[in-house]
Formats: structure tokens, sequence, C-alpha cells
């Protein structure tokens, strides 16, 4: 298995060139370089340091609770020892040790951490610089291969240090320990549990909202799907009870609703006419129901007009589309089914009286 170790560029810059080396299953190196995250190598497994600039570690004394509480008591505690807002740190908090009962906080950006977080291929642990140091009880203070210092206090807290200033030992991430790699805390505690109770929650609240779309759309379906049968029921009666009623009269329409209605109309414009008055579908009726809507064409528009029972045919001159639909509109309110169609120089058309 081949083991890839990165130090992060400090001040810590995702596109900037980072130190690297890759190491086999006994823990030789077996290739270095330094680029960019492009070009870091293959691995089985990467870790990455985030250097002594780039992290804080505070040393706390918080009264014992729940470790669900820790974060934000932590949080708390830290609010007025930070240059920066809280609300733009991630800390991770270690569990106080048994033996001295101090918690320790490690501050970091939240962006470098977030970046840390969603890298891919993914970075299996990110350790602060301090924490690969060995603890002997007393301060220490390092400098690193690029010219960095930092202390390191007997109580766990770390933080950088100019080294123009400073006197420390000679200090490589690259000759820590593997038992340092791995008490070493990963920096993104809290975060990754964080970012994915963030997501569960929503994906939970979304499922309830996305039943009740659900069963509002199948709420509207079969509601529309009843009214249609209603509709279509009221419609069937209805036609049955024409045909009924001219079966009744002594008509045969078979079972045609419409061709029940032409029968009863027949009969009554026979019996009408037996009675010297005219009906409906008579020639003069007609013509009085769409006096109005022809009458009010210019003169000279009307050219034809052709009488049939309950059917009035009328050819007209060339009319615009708005007085045409005038036309149409107020035959329909006549009690006429009116269309149009277009002939040479002008338009026809046929209006049937609907029973």
């Amino acid at each position: 298995m081949t083991l890839l170790r990165i130090k992060l560029p400090v001040p810590f810059d995702p596109a900037a060139d980072a130190a690297w080396w890759r190491l086999d299953d006994r823990g030789r190196v077996v290739d270095r370089g330094r680029g960019p995250p492009a070009s870091w190598p293959n691995a089985d497994r990467r870790e990455a340091v985030l250097g002594a600039q780039d992290v804080r570690i505070v040393a706390l004394s918080l009264p014992p609770m729940n470790a669900a509480r820790l974060p934000s008591a932590a949080a708390y505690a830290l609010e007025d020892q930070l240059a920066a807002p809280i609300e733009s740190m991630h800390v991770a908090v270690e569990p106080p040790a048994a033996r001295d009962g101090v918690t320790l906080a490690r501050v970091v950006d939240r962006e470098t951490i977030a970046w840390l977080a969603s890298y891919r291929p993914a970075i299996d642990r990110v350790v602060a610089e301090p924490d690969l140091v060995p603890r002997d009880g007393a301060a220490h203070r390092y400098v690193d291969d690029d010219g960095n210092a930092f202390v390191r206090q007997p109580d766990g807290s770390a933080y950088a240090v100019d080294a123009s200033h400073e006197r420390g030992a000679p200090w490589s991430v690259e000759h820590a320990s593997s038992e340092a790699w791995n008490s070493a805390p990963d920096l993104r505690l809290g975060y990754l549990r964080d970012a994915g109770a963030t997501r569960r929650p929503l994906a939970r609240a979304l499922v309830p909202a996305l039943a009740l779309i659900v069963a509002a759309l199948a709420l509207h379906v079969v509601a529309t799907t009843a009214q249609w049968a209603h509709d279509r029921y009221v419609a069937w009666r209805a036609d049955r009870a024409v045909v009924a009623l001219a079966r009744d009269a002594g008509l045969e329409p078979g079972p045609d609703a419409r061709a029940a209605e032409a029968l009863l109309a027949r009969r009554a414009a026979s019996t009408l006419h037996a009675g010297a008055r005219p009906a409906d579908g008579d020639a003069l009726p007609l013509l009085a129901r769409a006096a109005q809507a022809l009458g009010a064409l210019p003169a000279g528009s009307v050219r034809k007009v052709a009488l049939s029972e309950r059917r009035l045919v009328a050819e007209l001159a060339a009319l615009d589309e708005a007085r045409l639909a005038r036309v149409l509109r107020e035959l329909a309110n006549a009690g006429f089914e009116a269309v149009s169609a277009p002939i040479a120089g002008g338009v026809r058309i046929s209006a049937t009286l609907t029973p």
C-alpha cells in the first residue's frame, strides 16, 4: 500500500505548490516532489499536514460536559481570543485528557477546511504541524524546512512565532514518526459530521415536501377525473331523456340524441305551421334573428342570403378580421352556430340555428 503525505503551502493557498513524498508499505520514501494539487501522484492513502502558521492550538479549561456540547462551549470560550470572527473559523475539539482535564481546540480558517474536505481524490487525514512534534512536558521552539517557526507548550497549545526573533530546533514534518502521524487528530473533526448533518436534514425535509406535492397531484387527478365522469354522466342522462321524449312522441330517432332533437324540432314546426304560426327555423324568424348582426355591416356588404330549414348562408364582401369576428360573435349571441370561409372577393358565413 502506498501512502502520499503532503505538506500544504504556508500560508495556505489551494493553487500554490506543495511539497509531497510517497512511502511504500514499509514506510520508506520511494519518491518526492513539489507541485500544485493537480500534479500530486496517486496513492492508496493520502495524509496532509497544515502548517503552524495556518492553525492555532488553544488549551481550554472547560467544566465537565457531554462530548456533544464541547464544540459550542469551546467556540464560546475562544470568541474573545481570536482576531477573526468565530463564524469564519472551524474549531476542531479534542476531548480532554483524563490526566489534566485540558481541552485542546484547533482553530482553522473555515474556507481552508472546506477545501480540504471537498478535495478529490479524498484526503484521508489532515493534521496540524505542531501535533507531529514529540511532547515531553516542556515548551519547545521549532523552525521547519521553510524557515517558519512555532512554539509547542507543555499543555499542548501551539502558535506560530517569528523565526527571525526566535531560536529553535530544526524541524521537518517528513521526519515525524508514524506514531505521531497516527495519534494526531484530524483537523476536520466535527466539520465532516456537521456537513453531513446539514445535508441529511435537508434531504429529510424534502421527503415530506415531495410527498405533499405527489399527494396534491394525485388529488387533482382524482378530482378532475371525478368531475369529468360526473359531466359525462349528466350529458348521457340528458341524451337519453331527449331520445325517450322523441319515442314517446311516436318518433324513431334511434339512439342518437342529435337526431331526436331534429325530429322534435320538425314536429314542433309542423304543429306551429298547422296553427298558422311561424316556427323558429322558418325564413322570417331566421332573418329576424340575424338582422342585427348583418344589418350593422356597411351598405353593400351583404351580397346574397340563402335560407333553408334552421340554416342561413350569407355571402358578404371582404371584411377586416375585427369586423368579421364581431359578426360571428353577434350571430352566436342570436342563437346561431356560425362559421366563415373565404370566397372570391369576400367571405361566406354559414349560420345554423341551435336547438
